[in-house]
C-alpha cells in the first residue's frame, strides 16, 4: 500500500506515529529532502518529525491500513 499523506501539526505526527505503532509490520514514510530520497520509519517520532520539512511524504507498508491512516490521507 502507498498513499501520500499530511501531517501538518505536532499533534498529526503524534497520532500518526501512535496508530503506526499499534500496527503490524513495517511502515515507512518515503519522500524527497533536497532531491534525495528518504524514508524513515513510521513508529519512530524523531523520524515523523523529520519528514514533515519534505515537500510530499507518502506512507508505504506492505499491508492495506488505509483503514487507520485516512485521516490522513491528502486530498
Amino acid at each position: 500500500m502507498r498513499l501520500k499523506i499530511n501531517l501538518e501539526t505536532q499533534t498529526d505526527v503524534l497520532e500518526f506515529c501512535k496508530i503506526a505503532s499499534n500496527l503490524d509490520g513495517d511502515i515507512r514514510v518515503v519522500g524527497h529532502d533536497h532531491g534525495q530520497e528518504c524514508s524513515v520509519n513510521a513508529k519512530s517520532l524523531l523520524g515523523l518529525l523529520y519528514s514533515t520539512t519534505w515537500n510530499d511524504i507518502w506512507c508505504v507498508s506492505d499491508n492495506d491500513i488505509y483503514s487507520h491512516i485516512s485521516k490522513f490521507a491528502a486530498d
